[in-house]
């Protein structure tokens, strides 16, 4: 069996008190996935995912730490929450229309910024 036919099931919340989370490669990802932590961020790699079905929720709380998600493009991504210092840069192709898969990202902390792009 090759790494590209394993698929792993992340854990839908993480705590760390130090330390982020880092997820890649053939995943099938949860509804809502929770990182928790007084500083680590988050990067998501979700270009070669399986996306449940509807939408998913992707929530990080750290005082300093961000967010940086790859999607593919048909998915498309709706960012919120409250960081002090950070900005949200979000990407997106006009040729590629969304599909119905949603992502609802919510970041907050006091320093961190929230960034998304599309794969490929």
């Amino acid at each position: 069996m090759t790494t590209d036919q394993i698929t792993q099931t992340p854990r839908s919340t993480t705590l760390a008190l130090l330390g982020g989370v880092r997820l890649a490669g053939r995943l099938r990802l949860p509804r809502r996935l929770v990182h928790i932590a007084l500083l680590g961020g988050m990067n998501l790699d979700f270009s070669a995912a399986d996306f449940p079905t509807g939408q998913m929720e992707i929530v990080k709380v750290s005082l300093l730490g961000g967010v940086h998600l790859v999607v593919p493009a048909d998915v498309h991504v709706e960012v919120g929450g409250f960081v002090l210092f950070g900005g949200k840069d979000i990407e997106r192709r006009p040729e590629s229309e969304a599909g119905t898969q949603i992502v609802r990202v919510r970041a907050f902390g006091l320093i961190g910024g929230i960034r998304v792009r599309v794969a490929g």
